[in-house]
């Protein structure tokens, strides 16, 4: 059985109310089992088929993270139990409503909806902040086998130095903590991105953000898979054509993620 999980920053904020009914609309049209997503507000969304933080990230933010599932109910995460002490320890303490957390039982997989916002110009520090808040889980027997991490993490190694080299620790850390780049499995096979900026070896970006007042095509976003689950991925792609296109209702383009179980 192929399951289909999707990553996209739908860019709330800045679309009107028809906008992001054409772009919900288009998100429905791609046919994935489940959706994480960021900058989005799924209010009309079932209960038992949605992970969101009502009021969204707070402050100027209404918007926030979300885990949505089209097939499967699904269980929030917000805590989990420590192995060393026992004790129930809080998975979202960094921006509430910047990481939506879920479980889906039918499935033993656990989902998770990353933003790394920008505080006082920084995103890296924030994402730092995430995956300490997020290591109990990636330690835990009972959801590590099975997860999956998606979504706008607003750091990239294709930055100049010394942003390049600090945030290429951050992919490092999620290594370290089990994780694997779906998109370096390069699973179809593709040709490296034209024009990155990036000095990696072999370079294994794609393109998932345009910027009004940039040309380089930057990626911004990125599917991570547990260490277990990577022999199963088959495809981890852009979906950046078509007509109408993704780039139509956001500037981020959707990562579509094929697992196997």
């Amino acid at each position: 059985m192929i399951t289909r999980i999707v990553t996209w920053n739908l860019n709330h904020h800045r679309q009107s109310a028809i906008q992001r009914k054409a772009t919900w609309n288009f998100l429905v049209g791609l046919k994935a089992d489940f959706a994480l997503l960021q900058e989005c507000v799924p209010s009309e969304w079932p209960a038992n088929r949605v992970v969101f933080k009502d009021g969204g990230i707070g402050g100027r933010r209404s918007w926030g993270s979300a885990v949505v599932s089209f097939n499967h109910d699904l269980e929030e995460l917000s805590t989990i139990r420590l192995k060393s002490t026992g004790r129930l320890a809080s998975l979202c303490n960094t921006w509430p409503g910047s990481v939506a957390i879920a479980y889906a039982p039918s499935l033993a997989l656990s989902l998770v909806s990353l933003y790394g916002l920008i505080d006082n110009g920084y995103a890296i520090t924030t994402v730092h902040r995430q995956l300490s808040d997020l290591t109990p889980l990636f330690d835990s027997t009972c959801y590590r086998s099975r997860i999956v991490v998606g979504g706008d993490f607003n750091i990239s190694t294709q930055f100049r130095s010394p942003d390049g080299e600090r945030h290429r620790n951050a992919f490092e850390r999620l290594q370290t903590l089990g994780m694997v780049d779906a998109i370096a499995l390069n699973r179809p096979p593709r040709e490296p991105l034209a024009d990155c900026p990036c000095s990696d070896k072999p370079c294994s970006h794609i393109h998932t953000q345009r910027h009004n007042v940039s040309k380089v095509p930057w990626q911004n976003d990125y599917m991570y898979v547990g260490k277990k689950l990577a022999p199963n991925v088959v495809a981890c792609y852009p979906i950046d054509g078509g007509s109408p296109g993704s780039w139509q209702y956001s500037d981020h383009c959707p990562i579509m993620l094929e697992v196997e179980f």
